[in-house]
This record gives structure tokens, sequence and C-alpha cells, in this order.
């Protein structure tokens, strides 16, 4: 059973990565708000890699854009998903678990499947009450190209343009400029400098090695991550490390024949979160291989990257790393201002959604688990009782492209469950003034990162933090 699923799973991300859905439009009056260099890199026929209605001003481009984002891998991924769910519940009990959801907690940090539902449900209600303040907002200040329903609720395909518009208009964030400040080559020198100076670790070029490949093409894996190849391995004989290795995947937007490749804040955020993974996985060093790098409990896997994000939210580090691909100059302290001031203003929505991924992995993989569960239909129930407000499509199979279902499986939540913890750990970071402090990183890498699985987390978080972990953090950077 486990290699039938091992095998089902290979394929139901194949199908993901070879994808070939297209959207076509007539004329460039469609792609209306669309900035002219990302015009320029549009094909006749270009395949949606989703994001782009963000800022095309036109409703029912933003539409089908959203329609063939949340379809991808449809119908094909529908019976390999099930077949998944079937076996694995067929492997839980054969166990003697209640269902996959609960053997697959057993060995992390919530322990049940019980103790993830009440996390997310005891978050739930004040989040809500954020998300509505929101939609408040975003009512107030609404695209002409926006239409509500007839119940007042904003379609869904519109969401993510409305925010990104409400940022440009009320707070002073155009991501489009700021992106300007990004190019690729002198933000990724200027984060390993960061890495540098915070894990007192040197990076050097090995010659003839693999350049980094951060953008997409046929057949690729369509997201990012990390994938720890080969585990740093303590030598018995002797107590040195054999060498180690890590794979940092990611899709960005790639460059033209009149600009560089230029990172969104966004993307800047996903490689300082991926380049994380593989930090831990260099620097997870056991004696056991299966307890090595990132061969952690996986709700706590998460920490390592979710924490340095947090540095691209500094203004000092905002600095640092910025240069503007024509002039040299650093982003203006008016736009790092702008952007700090932006950071919670849809945390309610944004932390929902993630619920809503957290609840249906949990769902998906519980008791009631079958081969003939409506997957779309789970979806739907969930996205309607937790995000209200928004009318979502009945015609779109979001779990068809949901590659975490074969990898995270049920513990989705392990995202919100380790970002309380990242938070935590981060202001402790912050207070000391140890963003750029190689006696801090060092710290934080020797009792953290440096114990690979081998410890409970709980007891490594209370060693660095000196006290217990608290949730504090987490709900001041969230707004609640």
């Amino acid at each position: 059973l486990q290699k039938e699923v091992s095998a089902l799973s290979t394929k139901f991300s194949t199908n993901i990565a070879e994808d070939a859905t297209e959207i076509e439009v007539d004329s460039l009056e469609q792609l209306a708000g669309v900035p002219e260099p990302i015009v320029k890199q549009l094909t006749t026929r270009q395949k949606s890699e989703g994001g782009g209605d963000v800022i095309v001003e036109v409703a029912e481009t933003r539409k089908r854009m959203a329609r063939a984002f949340e379809n991808r891998a449809h119908p094909q991924n529908l019976a390999i998903l099930q077949d998944i769910i079937q076996k694995r519940h067929q492997i839980a009990v054969l166990l003697g678990f209640p269902s996959y959801s609960h053997l697959d907690l057993d060995s992390k940090m919530a322990k049940r499947p019980e103790t993830a539902r009440a996390f997310i449900d005891d978050l739930i209600p004040a989040l809500q009450k954020k998300w509505a303040q929101e939609l408040a907002s975003l009512k107030e200040n609404l695209h002409s190209s926006v239409i509500l329903t007839a119940d007042g609720s904003i379609p869904s395909y519109d969401i993510a343009f409305c925010m990104n518009y409400a940022k440009k208009t009320r707070l002073n964030v155009s991501e489009t400029t700021i992106q300007e400040y990004f190019p690729l080559t002198s933000t990724v020198a200027a984060l390993f400098d960061i890495y540098e100076s915070f894990f007192a670790i040197r990076f050097e070029k090995l010659e003839n090695a693999a350049d980094l490949c951060l953008f997409p093409r046929d057949g690729k894996f369509t997201h990012a991550c990390c994938h720890s190849v080969i585990p740093p391995i303590r030598q018995s004989h002797d107590g040195s490390y054999s060498p180690a290795l890590s794979v940092v995947i990611a899709n960005f937007p790639k460059g033209t024949a009149d600009t560089p490749a230029l990172f969104l804040h966004d993307d800047v955020e996903t490689f300082f979160h991926e380049f994380g993974h593989a930090i831990h996985g260099l620097m997870g060093r056991s004696r056991m291989p299966t307890m090595a790098g990132t061969r952690v409990k996986r709700d706590f896997v998460e920490l390592p990257s979710q924490m340095l994000e947090e540095w691209l939210w500094d203004s000092k580090i905002l600095q640092r790393v910025t240069k503007h691909y024509k002039t040299g100059e650093a982003l203006p302290k008016e736009l790092i201002a702008a952007k700090i001031a932006s950071q919670n203003a849809f945390s309610g929505r944004d932390s929902l959604r993630q619920l809503v991924f957290a609840t249906y992995a949990l769902e998906l993989f519980g008791p009631s688990a079958s081969s003939t569960v409506d997957t779309s239909q789970v979806f739907y129930d969930i996205q309607d009782r937790i995000l209200p407000g928004i009318q979502f499509s009945r015609d779109t199979h979001f779990e068809c492209a949901f590659g975490h279902l074969t990898g995270y499986a049920a513990t989705y939540y392990g995202y919100m469950w380790s970002e309380v913890f990242a938070q935590d750990v981060f202001e402790y970071i912050r207070q000391r003034d140890g963003l750029l402090s190689s006696t801090l990183g060092k710290r934080y890498r020797d009792m953290i990162l440096g114990c690979g699985g081998g410890k409970d987390p709980s007891d490594m978080l209370e060693a660095f933090l000196e006290r217990k972990p608290n949730a504090n953090a987490f709900f001041k950077k969230i707004g609640i």
C-alpha cells in the first residue's frame, strides 16, 4: 500500500508540473493594468502561472485566469487523489488508527488531529473579526471593474486584485514599483551576505557547479521548495560531518531584453524562506540520517524558514538588500515605511485562507475518508464556513493542484502551528538587535538548527528562549 501511495503521489505531482493550461486574450485591452515589462514577457499563447489577476483591471480576464489556475491538473488528479485518500485510510486502519490523520499526527508536536483542529478553531473567530474589518475597508474603495454580488459578497477572482488595489491607493504601496529595487543578481548576493553575517558562515561558489535554477520551464515543479538531498551526518569515528546537499527550486519572473529579472517583495520572502530550509538542511547535524537536517517533526519544520521571512520586514534590512536596477539606489525610506505598514493589512484574510487549507487536509484524511468523497464539495463547504463575504465559484477544483496533499498530507496545519513559534523566536532576536548578530545567530544555529530532529522542539525552544514559548508575538504579528 505504501508503494502504491508513493506511485500515485508521484503521478499527482507530475500532472501538476506538466499541466499545460492556457488562456488567450484577443487584444491588449483585455490586459489593461498589466505593466508593459510583464506584457512583453507574454507569448501569443501564454500559460497561466497565476498572479496576473492581482493587477489586471479587466474583470473577465481576472475571472478566466483564476478559473484556469484553480483547475490545473483537473480532471486527471481527481481519481488519483481519491485513491490516495482510500489507500492511506487502509494503511491507518491496518496499523490500529481510526484515520490517516491520527496516524500522520501521532509523531508530530500536536499528537492528535483533535488538538490541531482545536488550534485552528480557536483562531478562527478573532481572525474572522479582523477579516470583517478588512472586507468593509475593501468595499469602501472598490475599483470600477469590481461588481459585488446580490448579497454584497466579492467574487473570489476579485479578492487579490482588490487587496492589491487597496494597498496601492490607500497605503501607497505599489508592488511593481518596489519590484524595480529587487534585481535578481544583487538581491541574491545581498541575501547571502545577510545569511553569512547572522549564521557566521561563508558561501563559496564551486567552479563548474550548476547555477541557481530559479525560473519556470516546461515540466518543472511549479511552486517553490527546498529538498534536502544529502543530510549532514556526524561521523562516529572522529566527530566530523559528511558534506550535506540541499537544493532550492523556484519559479520567479524572467527578465526581458530591456530589464533584468526582478523580484517582487513576495518573491524575496519566498527565496529567504526556502533558503532557510536549505540552511536547516545543512546545519541540522546528527549521527542518524533519519534525524539529520530538516528531518524534524513536520509541524515544526517550517519554523526556521518562516522566521527568516521576517528579516524582509525590517527597515534596515530592506535598505541593505534593495538596489534599483537602473540607478543603483536603495528603496526610499517612505516606500519602506509604507510597505512595512501594510504587512498586517490583510492578515485576517491571509491567515484564514491558510486555515481553510489546514482544515481541508485534516478533513480529507479524517475518519470519514472514503474513495467516494466529493473532494471539491468538501473544499467549497470549508471555504464558505471559514471565509465569509466571498463568493467562491463552484466550477473549480483547487485540490487537483494542491501538491501539499501528497507530501504534507494531514499536517498542513503545521504552517500556522510553527508560525507561532517562529514569531516568538524572531521577537526574541529582534528585541536584542540581533538580525545581523553572529553571536545570536550562532546560538540559534547551535541550539535549534544544529539539533536536527534529535531533540523535542518544545525543549529546544524553551532552552533558546530561556522561558516557555508563547503566542504573544504571533498575535501581535497578525494584528489580533
